[in-house]
């Protein structure tokens, strides 16, 4: 009943990491002072350490958090910056279909005929070379081997 359908995910694990080893180290801490520095009672010098231990903690925590907040905008940037790159490729390679077009008429059908492969009078009008060039723009621009209808 604690847990609904699926198990929950802990996806920031620098902070849960934190406070995990400060917990031990708490824990440890406690043992120490009370059965090896000053048994069976806390003094002032341990009390204060232990109120300062505290602070670490949040400002290890902090930092743990900030961390992962930069690791995390880093890695969402270059992705964008790989869309963008990858946008832009796209728009060079259909700026040279579209130059090719204009060499061969400005008959957008005649590119599409030879990036399907159709042979007709005008299509075989256009030399082997650039029919090829033609076939692999397509697929790149479209992300696809499949060019037939």
């Amino acid at each position: 009943m604690a847990v609904e359908e699926e198990p929950k995910k802990v996806k920031d694990t620098g902070v849960f990491a934190v406070t995990s080893i400060a917990s031990l180290f708490a824990y440890i801490w406690l043992y120490l002072c009370l059965s090896s520095i000053s048994p069976g009672y806390v003094t002032m010098v341990e009390g204060w350490l232990t109120l300062s231990f505290f602070f670490f903690l949040i400002i290890f925590a902090f930092w743990a958090d900030r961390l992962n907040a930069y690791i995390e905008e880093t890695k969402q940037n270059s992705d964008q910056i790989e869309e963008k790159n990858r946008q832009d490729e796209k728009k060079i390679k259909k700026n040279q279909l579209r130059q090719i077009c204009k060499e061969y008429g400005d008959n957008n059908s005649l590119i599409v005929e030879i990036a399907q492969g159709i042979n007709t009078q005008a299509t075989k009008a256009v030399p082997a070379a650039i029919q090829n060039e033609i076939r692999e723009l397509y697929t790149e621009i479209l992300g696809t081997d499949k060019l037939a209808s």
